[in-house]
């Protein structure tokens, strides 16, 4: 199939100390990159549109969102507003004072009746650079992509292929995503394509809003991911000491928050009927789980 044409360069440029983020002329992200990186790699794939423009389920098939326009710009922040029919989106992202970037979107129902979209239906474009275009260029400028799209604790945490860092982290700050999906996938490819994330069901009444958005920043590894993720007020780090187990063997699991988790629960299948025993230590939970 035929591949999608490159992006033109950046139209302006924010950099600070950690970052340096390309942005075209509508103000979406294009460039994302680390100054202080020695391999000097691109956390944005080139091909296709930009990081960040929102998505909706057309007749089967995710469609892009037309381009937005500028509303207002800063020295290292902007706010864009895109719009297909009633429903408006304003894009508001910035890098903060803690070296990160931050990015929240507010959905508006500018009609006069409810929009309910069930989940799939939205969702927003985060083009990382997961794929295979030669072995050299794939272990320095390419990324292993996870993602937990576990509601208000979701998060993705791409990790060059090579293992050196720094790799790129992203924690859900507000709101919540339950999903995520594929676009762009060239068929029977060494490419992943580009990642869109979604949030749950929602219904917004006319003429009110609902927002979520997330902050995005370098890490040195799994545990300086975890690290620094704790740091957000609503994240919670759910933990196993394994993932594949057989019947009647024990599974040890933990959650640990920043916030304290006293009166919260471990249950099987997210059920309140399946609520695990558990143990409150600090600021960490845990729970023994053994399937029968």
């Amino acid at each position: 199939p035929a591949t999608a044409p490159a992006r033109p360069a950046a139209a302006s440029t924010w950099s600070s100390a950690t970052f340096t983020v390309g942005l075209d002329d509508h103000g979406l992200l294009t460039t994302l990159a680390n100054p202080s990186d020695p391999l000097h790699m691109d956390w944005i794939r080139q091909a296709g549109p930009a990081w960040g423009v929102p998505m909706s389920k057309e007749n089967g098939k995710l469609q892009n969102w037309d381009p937005p326009t500028i509303a207002a710009t800063g020295e290292h922040a902007n706010e864009l507003h895109f719009t297909r029919g009633a429903l408006a989106i304003t894009l508001k992202q910035a890098l903060t004072p803690d070296d990160h970037l931050a990015q929240r979107y507010t959905l508006t129902n500018t009609g006069d009746t409810p929009i309910t979209m069930s989940e799939g239906v939205l969702g927003i474009r985060v083009p990382l650079p997961d794929n295979y275009p030669d072995a050299a260029t794939a272990l320095t400028q390419r990324c292993d992509v996870h993602v937990w799209t576990g509601g208000s604790t979701a998060w993705i945490n791409a990790i060059r292929m090579n293992g050196t860092a720094p790799h790129l982290g992203l924690v859900v700050t507000e709101g919540t995503l339950s999903a995520y999906s594929i676009t762009d996938r060239p068929w029977n490819s060494n490419d992943r394509g580009t990642f869109v994330l979604h949030p749950p069901e929602l219904t917004i009444p006319p003429h009110a809003s609902s927002s979520f958005g997330w902050t995005i920043f370098w890490n040195t590894g799994w545990n300086d991911f975890f690290a620094q993720a704790l740091k957000t007020p609503q994240f919670v780090h759910l933990d196993a000491d394994r993932y594949t187990i057989t019947l009647g063997q024990t599974l040890h699991i933990s959650a640990e928050s920043r916030d304290s988790l006293e009166g919260a629960t471990l249950a099987v299948d997210g059920q309140p009927t399946h609520a695990l025993p558990s143990r409150y230590v600090g600021k960490t939970l845990s729970a023994d789980f053994t399937p029968t």
